[in-house]
């Protein structure tokens, strides 16, 4: 018998398109799907575990919920089916089998994370109202819970990484920096750089203890000055320590944040005008930045580290996606030293939201990216020897598609993104195949 994990934020309504107060007078949203109430229960720090010992009839979930709020009730769920069985086998896109789930009725910006029990979470901006908005959906399930985190916001980019709980941090950038996570309770936001102005990417990163920290591209100081350089804060004793990471040039545009087992962070981000990706690392005193990829190692002329995504694997090798130009890129460090490879020719769309990769590694340490590519989106996934190229959603009236990739742990491959037709939140979900012998 299987058991799962159903983890929730707050307390939730099952009746279909029913909308309940929850945590800071947020609103959950059930969107599909249909459940069957099987037992309920109140308290603080209620947990319980409901097992089905008939082989026959559909399988009943193990349920946790924490933390407990006392004096709400928590509802358990009779699971109606499991709607993806994969295997842990290596296998590249072609081999998985895909479905597409309808999230919201709007978005741009999404940014996606998986948890270790299978949880799926999402940032994002909602396309008409310029809110920012969250969703959730429990592992083994095809139920989305959504609601509003913040809201009447200028326009903003958003970056979701959950700590070591599953629970979700939140950067965003309405022309100021902002900082959401969940307490347990309910959303706790910040405004993180008082004066000045922040735009385009932020990059958010959560230590093994706890610690948030933060990346981002300031545009202006205080006083209205221009700036243009990148900036990084950890939050210590309820208090953000800020500090410019490099000065060179327009700094940070796009950039991606990782830290070591140590918490040390890792930045890599472009440089303009002069076409440079780079590196910066934080030694606990000083910042040490070098270059990832620049026209100087390839002759190669034209922009470099656009829309980069980076990810560090458990060994500590450093891994990223980026644009240059006309063609999709990746780079692995190997001692200090980078081998980069083209993946794919693209044909940007302009502007720099059309430049948007999103990288993650499967637990077999395969890289996976989903980017755009003229309107379209596509995933890259590497075989050991070459990359294979799928179509996951065509080209449409709507140019951009802001997608975030995210991978199971049993390695079922999560993409979010705005759909090129009506606009609305989408999740685009890849399962490997049963093999025979898991049947």
């Amino acid at each position: 018998m299987r058991s799962y994990q159903l983890r929730m934020l707050g307390s939730y309504d099952t009746r279909t398109r029913h909308d309940i107060s929850s945590a800071s007078n947020k609103r959950l949203r059930v969107t599909r799907g249909e459940y069957l109430l099987l037992h309920s229960l109140s308290g603080d720090r209620t947990s319980t575990e409901i097992h089905k010992d008939d082989i026959h009839g559909p399988p009943i979930i193990t349920a946790r919920v924490y933390p407990a709020i006392p004096g709400v009730s928590v509802i358990f769920f009779l699971l109606v089916g499991i709607f993806c069985l994969c295997s842990s086998q290596t296998a590249n896109a072609q081999t998985r089998t895909w479905s597409t789930e309808t999230v919201d009725t709007s978005a741009t910006y999404t940014s996606l994370a998986v948890d270790t029990q299978g949880n799926v979470h999402i940032a994002y901006g909602d396309g008409d109202t310029r809110n920012l908005r969250y969703a959730f959906r429990p592992a083994n399930s095809s139920r989305w819970f959504t609601m509003t985190i913040d809201s009447q916001l200028q326009e903003f980019s958003t970056h979701l990484a959950l700590d070591s709980d599953g629970t979700p941090h939140i950067c965003y950038t309405p022309r100021m920096l902002k900082y959401a996570h969940w307490d347990g309770k309910q959303w706790r936001i910040q405004r993180v750089e008082p004066t000045g102005t922040i735009e385009f990417t932020c990059s958010v990163a959560v230590a093994s203890d706890g610690t948030p920290h933060l990346a981002w591209y300031q545009t202006r100081i205080g006083g209205g000055e221009n700036f243009y350089h990148l900036k990084y804060a950890v939050l210590k004793s309820n208090v953000w320590l800020a500090r410019t990471v490099d000065f060179d040039g327009e700094a940070g545009k796009w950039s991606s944040l990782v830290l070591d087992d140590t918490g040390l962070p890792t930045l890599a981000y472009t440089r303009f005008p002069s076409s440079i990706l780079k590196l910066a690392e934080w030694n606990g005193k000083e910042w040490k930045t070098s270059v990832i990829d620049s026209a100087g190692l390839d002759h190669v002329e034209g922009g470099r580290g656009m829309g980069n995504s980076m990810v560090r694997d458990a060994q500590g090798t450093l891994y990223v996606s980026y644009y240059h130009n006309e063609a999709l890129r990746f780079a692995v460090r190997r001692g200090d030293r980078w081998a980069v490879q083209t993946v794919d020719s693209v044909s940007p769309r302009g502007g720099w939201v059309g430049f948007w990769s999103s990288l993650a590694l499967d637990h077999q340490g395969i890289p996976q990216i989903s980017y755009e590519d003229g309107g379209s989106l596509k995933l890259a996934s590497w075989d050991g020897k070459q990359w294979h190229i799928q179509l996951i959603a065509p080209g449409g009236n709507d140019p951009n598609r802001f997608s975030s990739i995210g991978i199971a742990p049993d390695d079922t491959i999560y993409i979010s993104y705005r759909d090129p037709q009506d606009g609305s939140l989408k999740v685009a979900m890849g399962c490997l195949p049963i093999t025979a012998k898991q049947r």
